[in-house]
């Protein structure tokens, strides 16, 4: 598995470090809703991650990852 600064994977799938961070911060302190309210359809959505700090690919040759909630990217080797 390729090391990266800004990016770290768990076997699930790319996640920012510094924004996944943060989102175990809050989840350390009961901020925000529970697992299941933040995942499934309720009346006015779809179906979501519960991380929301989960990366995608920026390009079709997948070598730059990009966060979605901080925009962070960078070039994976």
């Amino acid at each position: 598995m390729p090391e990266t600064e800004r990016f770290v994977n768990d076997g699930t799938g790319w996640e920012c470090k510094h924004c996944r961070a943060k989102t175990n911060d809050e989840t350390a302190r009961g901020g925000g809703p529970g697992r299941f309210f933040r995942e499934g359809e309720a009346e006015g959505g779809g179906p979501r991650l519960s991380s929301g700090a989960r990366a995608s690919w920026a390009d079709s040759g997948r070598t730059t990852l990009r966060c979605p909630r901080c925009g962070a990217e960078e070039r994976v080797s």
